[in-house]
């Protein structure tokens, strides 16, 4: 009981922090709408660059997104 209890808190924490990072990214995308659209380009220029594919390599590419997810969780 106590391993199932903890293996649902730690998938718990692992949602809730995942979940309010993204709220709180859509909300500075809101509140900055220039930097949404470079994050935008960004997206759209990688995904063109390796055919639709979102790899880990990818990722790694999308400097200014990662900016982004690093400053919202400055913030929260």
């Amino acid at each position: 009981d106590e391993l199932v209890a903890q293996c649902v808190l730690f998938f718990m924490a692992g949602y809730d922090t995942t979940a309010s990072t993204l709220s709180f990214t859509t909300y500075f995308f809101a509140l900055n709408p220039d930097v949404q659209e470079k994050a935008r380009r960004e997206i759209h220029l990688c995904l063109k660059e390796t055919n639709g594919e979102l790899t880990y390599d990818a990722i790694q590419i999308m400097t200014d997104l990662d900016i982004v997810i690093s400053e919202t969780l400055r913030h929260c």
